[in-house]
């Protein structure tokens, strides 16, 4: 099956290597697949690690030809990002042996225009889960905001 990426509609900054905007952008079928989707009145999710700004507003641009995009700057300390990881990857990338490894030896840009900020460090997945459920029922991409988790009151 050929999946083909479309180019990004702006162009990365020297920064951004050509290459990360293809690898999570949703490819030419899946937006044949997102229009269907949409259409059809389901509401797809993504969450990819983004660093640059532009790959952001590239992505953005390509989402909203299709309907919404909600940015969610799921902001959490390096410090605890090394404290949570489980595989090690923080250490070898500490020790130069993973390059360009965001927040480490690549560096991340903050986005200025998150629509809605959660900070891990502080916020319970729960509670983190259903304020990203919140703002896509206020923006009419859920028609009810489901439970997230927690066991109801009988």
């Amino acid at each position: 099956m050929d999946r083909t990426t479309p180019a990004p509609p702006a162009a990365p900054t020297p920064r951004v290597p050509q290459s990360d905007v293809p690898r999570w952008a949703p490819s030419a079928r899946e937006l044949d697949d997102l229009e269907v989707l949409l259409l059809g009145g389901y509401s797809p999710l993504r969450a990819p690690i983004a660093p640059y700004a532009a790959t952001r507003a590239a992505v953005r641009a390509m989402a909203e030809e299709f309907g919404g995009f909600l940015l969610v700057h799921v902001s959490t300390p390096l410090e605890v990002c090394e404290a949570r990881d489980r595989k090690g990857l923080y250490a070898k990338a500490r020790a130069g042996h993973l390059a360009e490894f965001t927040g480490v030896s690549d560096p991340y840009e903050v986005p200025v225009d998150a629509d809605f900020t959660i900070d891990t460090a502080k916020t319970a997945l729960d509670d983190a889960v259903e304020q990203v459920l919140a703002a896509a029922t206020a923006r009419g991409w859920l028609t009810a905001l489901p439970s997230v988790g927690r066991t109801q009151p009988e």
